[in-house]
């Protein structure tokens, strides 16, 4: 069903079951936002498959209307939109010719003067972009991201190939300037990069700059996944920070992902009306992107499904600086519908959560175990329904947490969804182990004597759960299709007893 939503101008529609937080776009493959806009009506949402864009609109990040263009269709291979005054730019990459010598594509540009509702494309390239030889000997331009940079009065183009960036800078759009190129080969194993991002954050009254990326499939990394690295922009060239150890000691660079689990994918960042710096990615991995449940052979109509927002800090740790994120969700009705249950024992037969389910939540979990009389792990199992669960397994003697999706629902649709992996894979900081069902991380726990404790905030929605840390520096995503009927919680505990010290559970808009 399509209904207008109030304060929405005609013609401007929202599809009432999947819309709340998923802008509808269509086209082939993993449908992925490209640009995140804070304009005067609020935050504008610019998504991509194909060469089928879609945009909408949102005052908190969360709720999204639908905005209809007269033309989806902006030939290209790639691109993003800007906000020139008063008007939109979309900058839009087309691939060129690819030797031993180098490659070099395009960029032209189209611009809109009614908030990107029509299109319209101005005459020639703004720019060729050379890719020289050396760097990658065939290299084609996979993805380019454009971003104001204030600080030096200048537009800068990141442009990413299949092991690299190159920089461009501009003062007004359409004259650009190659500054720098960046070989990532020593951060990236796996699919050609996409998906670039470089943006400001403070971190203690400094201002440093992250550049994020997306990897697409490879066994190597289980499929697509999004990897980061913090250092210092000049206006011409991003230098990364490299790794140190905890004793003041050269290491080798860490390999930083943005979120350990399997499922978060192109994420895209924008600077609220608040000030806040937030993340809006899409759900999903390329390895299984026209195959899930509710995939068709149309994609077109395919709405993309959205992670939650996360607002995004740049903080110190021993080993460097490093992102932490946190979820922005919206409750549900007033706070009297939160429901908290504190101070329960944990076994293998009892279940303090029995009443505490739901298909869309947002809940806040601490628990407890002796070193002495500990259980061997506390399981705690969301969206369940009979043998259908995903589960979250603690296990205080390692301090590690495993999210297991092998029971989760649907997962016969692709062998890349629950097989093992045959590959190695890549390590990352923070992750102990993964396969296709399973990844396993350090988890933080605070311990006082013999008593350990771990505290996780996990946001569930109907196809997706995200797992947070306490100090926001592990993330965990994975898509699950459990069916409407999944909406129960268990907690147990292995070889012993282990303490429910609280949880409380907000239900949350579906999205």
């Amino acid at each position: 069903m399509i209904e207008t939503l109030e304060g929405s101008r005609p013609g401007e529609a929202t599809t009432a079951a999947t819309a709340e937080r998923n802008p509808s776009i269509g086209g082939s493959g993993l449908p992925a936002p490209v640009s995140l806009l804070q304009l005067p009506d609020g935050c504008h949402l610019f998504c991509r498959a194909g060469d089928r864009w879609s945009q909408a609109v949102s005052s908190d990040l969360l709720h999204w209307r639908h905005i209809p263009t007269t033309d989806h269709h902006l030939p290209a291979d790639s691109g993003c939109v800007v906000a020139d005054g008063a008007d939109l730019v979309a900058l839009l990459l087309h691939h060129g010719a690819s030797d031993t010598s180098g490659s070099t594509s395009s960029v032209t540009m189209a611009r809109s003067t009614d908030s990107g509702r029509t299109w319209h494309p101005e005459p020639g390239p703004v720019v060729d972009v050379c890719l020289p030889g050396a760097q990658s000997p065939v290299a084609q331009p996979s993805d380019l991201r454009v971003i104001r940079d204030e600080a030096h009065d200048q537009w800068v183009m990141v442009v990413a190939d299949g092991t690299g960036f190159t920089f461009l800078v501009s003062t007004d759009l359409t004259s650009w300037t190659a500054t720098s190129v960046l070989d990532a080969a020593r951060w990236h194993e796996g699919g050609a990069l996409c998906h670039p991002d470089l943006l400001p954050l403070d971190l203690e009254g400094q201002t440093r700059w992250v550049l994020w990326w997306t990897s697409a499939a490879s066994p190597r990394t289980n499929g697509s996944t999004t990897r980061y690295l913090v250092g210092d922009w000049d206006g011409r060239a991003f230098t990364p920070q490299r790794g140190s150890s905890q004793t003041g000691t050269p290491a080798s660079d860490p390999v930083l992902r943005t979120d350990l689990g399997r499922d978060l994918y192109a994420p895209i960042s924008v600077q609220d009306a608040s000030g806040r710096r937030i993340m809006i990615a899409a759900v999903g991995n390329e390895d299984y992107a026209d195959l899930t449940p509710g995939s068709t052979a149309t994609p077109d109509d395919r709405p993309p499904t959205l992670a939650t927002p996360r607002e995004l800090r740049l903080v110190h740790t021993p080993a460097g600086p490093r992102l932490v994120s946190a979820p922005v969700t919206a409750p549900i009705g007033p706070d009297a519908t939160s429901r908290t249950v504190a101070d329960r024992p944990v076994t293998a037969a009892s279940n303090p959560l029995s009443q505490l389910g739901g298909r869309a939540l947002d809940a806040e979990i601490e628990l407890e175990a002796s070193a002495y009389d500990s259980a061997g792990s506390v399981t705690l199992q969301i969206r369940c329904d009979g043998q259908v669960h995903t589960d979250l397994v603690w296990r205080p003697a390692e301090g590690s947490l495993t999210l297991d999706r092998s029971e989760s629902g649907a997962t016969e649709f692709s062998p890349s969804f629950t097989a093992p992996s045959t590959e190695p894979g890549v390590p990352a900081e923070g992750l102990l182990r993964a396969t296709s069902a399973t990844v396993t991380t350090r988890w933080p726990q605070s311990c006082l004597g013999v008593m350990r404790r771990a505290w996780l905030r996990v946001v569930v929605n109907p196809s997706s759960v995200e797992v947070f840390s306490p100090d926001g520096l592990v993330a965990i995503t994975s898509v699950i299709f459990p069916g409407p009927g999944a909406t129960g919680l268990r907690l147990a505990a292995t070889s012993g007893t282990a303490r429910l010290v609280s949880a409380t559970v907000h239900p949350i808009a579906a999205s």
